[in-house]
C-alpha cells in the first residue's frame, strides 16, 4: 500500500450571476417578478455591487460593509419592523 500527500486548497464560490440572484430572490419570496429588475438595478447604482465578466455581481468595499452591519443588527428584527410598519 502507498501513501501519497497531496497539498490542496479550497476556494470560495464564485460570485451570483444576475440570473442565479433571480433564482433565489424568487425562491426566498423577495419582490416580484416587476420589482427584481429594480432592486438588482438599485444595488449596482447604489455601488453595492459591480457588474464583472459574465455578468457575475462582485460586492464592492461599502456592498462588504452593509451586509457586516446588517449581520451585527438582526436582519430578522429589522424585517418585522418594516413589515409591521408597512401594514
Amino acid at each position: 500500500m502507498q501513501v501519497k500527500l497531496v497539498e490542496c486548497q479550497t476556494c470560495p464560490p464564485d460570485y451570483l450571476t444576475e440570473a442565479e440572484l433571480i433564482t433565489l430572490m424568487e425562491k426566498h419570496g423577495i419582490g416580484t417578478d416587476a420589482s427584481i429588475p429594480v432592486h438588482i438595478n438599485n444595488i449596482s447604482q447604489r455601488n453595492y455591487v459591480t457588474l464583472a465578466s459574465g455578468r457575475r455581481l462582485v460586492p464592492t468595499p461599502l456592498g462588504i460593509i452593509l451586509v457586516h452591519g446588517y449581520q451585527k443588527v438582526s436582519v430578522r428584527k429589522w424585517r418585522n419592523a418594516i413589515v409591521y410598519a408597512v401594514v
